[in-house]
């Protein structure tokens, strides 16, 4: 898929877990100001540590499109991850957009 626009600048608020996707897994980032788009990112989880309950994954790859035809460089989705872990926002994790934090939280960026 070609891109359609390259995200510059993302600030993101929370991190959703959504129910859609074939591997059951979706990220969906949620920008600040509602005049920027909101964009979904289905993720593959490399692993899962029953043990420690972690699950790992790659939120957003860089130069990778995504559903919505958007893309980002590596800098930009450093900027976006260091952002989020900076504002403490690492327990802004949510259901199906529900806006209301649940259990899990960004252990690692």
């Amino acid at each position: 898929m070609q891109a359609k626009r390259r995200l510059k600048n993302v600030t993101v608020l929370f991190i959703s877990l959504v129910d859609k996707g074939a591997n059951k897994r979706t990220i969906v980032w949620k920008s600040q100001n509602s005049a920027e788009p909101v964009f979904t990112r289905e993720i593959s989880i490399a692993k899962i540590d029953d043990e420690k309950q972690m699950v790992y994954g790659i939120v957003y790859a860089p130069d990778d499109v995504d559903s919505q035809g958007d893309v980002m460089t590596g800098a930009e989705v450093e900027k976006a991850a260091y952002g989020f872990m900076k504002a403490r926002r690492i327990d802004q994790i949510d259901r199906q957009h529900d806006g209301q934090p649940d259990e899990g939280f960004v252990a690692e960026s």
